[in-house]
């Protein structure tokens, strides 16, 4: 089952390792490995990598290592392939 994840829900500019790590807390009860993850950046403005990192890396590693995330701008693309280079998970990315 496709498990959308609405990021802006969390607000729109989304930084700090704190912060990330209580996201990803309360993530954690939300979803499971038999989910198909896909984070939805819709209004999101800018995204910090330690933030990604304690939230998108460790739902990527849920899902072997690779997530699936749409609704980018620039800013927070820009991040998130820095974090995936970084943390070798692989982004696959729907277009509109």
């Amino acid at each position: 089952m496709e498990k959308i994840i609405e990021m802006k829900k969390y607000g729109i500019v989304l930084t700090g390792r704190e912060f990330g790590i209580d996201v990803m807390k309360t993530l954690s009860t939300d979803v499971s490995s038999q989910d198909e993850i896909v984070l939805d950046f819709k209004g999101v403005a800018s995204l910090g990598s330690s933030f990604a990192d304690e939230v998108v890396v460790p739902l990527a590693n849920l899902k072997s290592g690779t997530i699936k995330i749409k609704n980018l701008s620039v800013s927070v693309k820009n991040c998130l392939i820095e974090v995936a280079k970084d943390n070798s998970i692989i982004l696959k990315i729907e277009q509109k």
